[in-house]
């Protein structure tokens, strides 16, 4: 396996062996197939060692997985819960007794639970806004008018327009929105 190099200038022939750089480049080559059809045998064993220990979804009932998943988020739910009552006590310890007592009857969690359920859904501040602004203005007029013609005030007519006007905050930042998206 002997290549000649030919020179042009000289038109000079040599014999330059290369065959010894050849097996080197063979060997180096086997090496690195050797290694990656290892590399292949390593992933396939570990492919079939996965297999033989896992288990298919089908196997595990739908209770076992969803204990994994509650444990998890007791231990956090657990810490949560002992750091928010850790730190009502160390406020707790500087209020007043009676601000102490007002302060267990609000961080009770009854009156929490009920508290963030009505603040997500009933108490948005459009409404609020609405029915402050409909019921100072309605209660003025119809105060107005009671003196002026003569009658009683009925102050069951207060809680109607505080109603009204939480419906009508609603409706206007509802439409609001709609007209903000119409204009994108």
């Amino acid at each position: 396996m002997s290549e000649q190099l030919r020179h042009s200038p000289e038109n000079k022939t040599e014999n330059i062996d290369f065959s010894a750089e050849i097996e080197q480049s063979l060997k180096r080559a086997e090496k690195e197939a050797q290694a990656v059809n290892h590399e292949q045998l390593e992933t396939t064993e570990i492919q079939n060692k996965i297999e033989q220990h896992a288990v298919s979804g089908k196997e595990i009932s739908i209770g076992e997985k969803e204990d994994t998943a509650k444990q998890e988020f007791g231990v956090y739910a657990e810490m949560k819960s002992q750091t928010y009552e850790r730190t009502l006590g160390r406020v707790r310890s500087r209020l007043s007794a009676p601000e102490k007592a007002m302060s267990s009857v609000m961080h009770n969690k009854v009156v929490e639970s009920l508290s963030n359920g009505v603040s997500k859904t009933a108490a948005r501040p459009s409404g609020i806004l609405g029915a402050g602004i409909v019921t100072l203005l309605g209660s003025s007029v119809l105060l107005y008018m009671a003196k002026y013609y003569g009658f009683q005030y009925n102050f069951f007519f207060f809680f109607i327009l505080l109603a009204a006007g939480f419906v009508l905050g609603i409706v206007i930042e509802l439409v609001i929105r709609a007209y903000a998206k119409a204009r994108r």
